[in-house]
């Protein structure tokens, strides 16, 4: 198993004061692409409403990735096929 301080961080950011009817469609095809690597990534939903949300310029779901591998820079995606595209690369 991978250790905690090895595995990917990943942010889910959804408006949390909403109802879940506005975002549950967006968290289950992102969440359907964390399932085969889920021994790898961390994943935490975070409210898009927040200051860490600000520090992003998010404005739309999204899902960001702060410190991915072999970048510098986070990545942020709105698409359950950028986010696809990104974790088959890395894994």
């Amino acid at each position: 198993m991978v250790e905690e301080a090895k595995k990917i961080q990943i942010f889910v950011f959804v408006p949390l004061s909403a109802c879940g009817c506005n975002f549950t469609k967006f968290m289950d095809r992102m969440y359907a692409e964390f399932i085969p690597y889920n021994d790898f990534l961390d994943v935490q939903v975070k409210d898009i409403q927040g200051i860490e949300a600000n520090s992003f310029l998010l404005f739309n779901n999204s899902v960001v990735v702060p410190n991915p591998p072999n970048r510098d820079k986070p990545l942020i995606f709105t698409s359950y096929l950028e986010l696809r595209k990104f974790l088959k690369e890395i894994f």
